[in-house]
């Protein structure tokens, strides 16, 4: 599709907009502590190719203390069409759903993919939502305003070279002030969301990374850090996860807003597959109680040390297939992917 010119004129003087489309927008935000982009490796790479009636807008989280008014500069290059060069910067998943959409929506499409980082649904609310805690859970739930105060605490007494308490994944509204408060009001025709994963692990990696990973002073340090991130990720999971689709959609201004909520995958670690064993049941009750929120399974494969489904091109199309059967409609089209007229199971060991 090719864009149009917008222009706007007023009291003599003209604003100009180039190569505009009117379609539907879609956010994908992705919760990830590892490059999940399709250019990430040449044989996923090969996937790149030229769609001319998709835009997209990628942005990655620079957390913020106070609610921003617009995007930050270094967070995003805005709209751009989506072609060879735009989709290896792309989440993967990302690029099979506007791949699938481009082909089977019938209108000019738009992607907005947000990169969440590394921060917990506690981060992704606003700190008035989060003040309204003990009112939805009662007066003996406490994790979160003491959080609250720990990391206001923490912001007021940070000193350099200490880690940033922005950069801690606990820290309360830093995403929603970073990205979700400059989009407030956006209108969209649908969501596709990945949070609750929680990945605790990350300090590892960054150990990795820096060449410290045999520095006992350094280990020892991330043990702590990683205990207390884990410890508190867990009491603080239940009053948050809940409230993320409503807070969310009041966010945007639209109650009924379609959502489809990614599920953490499979891990090898016993700690992560109870954990996200948990999760996932967390997740099913809220979409239980929340009209047109609904769960996407990414199959049962992990990317070690990551908590990030290994297939990227199954987990865009069960995206498309929700997209399709539950926001367009379509005749014929199942939300939840094929379905069998039958199952055969045999338990015997």
């Amino acid at each position: 599709s090719k864009g149009a010119e917008l222009v706007a004129e007023s009291a003599g003087k003209k604003a100009r907009l180039g190569d505009v489309l009117v379609g539907d927008v879609f956010l994908f935000a992705r919760q990830t502590t590892i490059d999940v982009s399709l250019g990430r490796d040449e044989a996923v790479r090969k996937a790149a190719t030229d769609l001319p009636s998709v835009r997209v807008m990628m942005i990655k989280t620079i957390p913020a203390v106070d609610p921003q008014r617009d995007l930050a500069e270094e967070a995003t290059s805005g709209w751009a069409t989506l072609n060879k060069n735009t989709a290896i910067q792309m989440n993967a998943a990302a690029f099979y759903l506007a791949r699938g959409l481009s082909q089977d929506a019938g209108v000019p499409v738009g992607i907005i993919d947000l990169n969440m980082g590394h921060h917990f649904p506690i981060a992704w609310m606003s700190k008035e939502v989060l003040s309204e805690t003990k009112t939805v859970f009662g007066e003996k739930e406490n994790h979160v305003g003491s959080m609250m105060e720990i990391m206001e605490k923490r912001f007021a007494e940070y000193e350099a070279p200490n880690p940033h308490p922005l950069d801690d994944p606990r820290f309360p509204a830093a995403g929603y002030n970073a990205v979700l408060h400059p989009m407030r009001g956006l209108a969209m025709k649908g969501m596709v969301l990945q949070l609750g994963n929680d990945y605790p692990y990350a300090l590892y990696e960054k150990l990795v990374r820096e060449g410290n990973q045999t520095s006992r002073a350094s280990l020892g340090q991330a043990y702590k850090d990683v205990y207390d991130i884990r410890k508190l990720c867990l009491y603080l999971e239940p009053t948050t996860i809940p409230r993320i689709p409503r807070a969310w959609r009041n966010t945007f201004g639209d109650d009924s807003l379609a959502v489809g909520w990614i599920t953490p995958p499979g891990s090898d670690l016993v700690t992560m597959g109870r954990h996200h064993y948990e999760m996932r049941e967390l997740q099913r009750r809220t979409a239980d109680k929340e009209d047109g929120v609904d769960l996407i399974m990414p199959g049962t494969e992990h990317v070690p040390f990551s908590a990030q489904p290994a297939d990227e091109s199954l987990l865009g199309a069960r995206c498309l297939a929700w997209l399709i059967g539950a926001v367009y409609k379509k005749d014929e089209a199942v939300a939840t992917g094929p379905v069998f007229d039958h199952a055969v199971m045999d338990y015997s060991t």
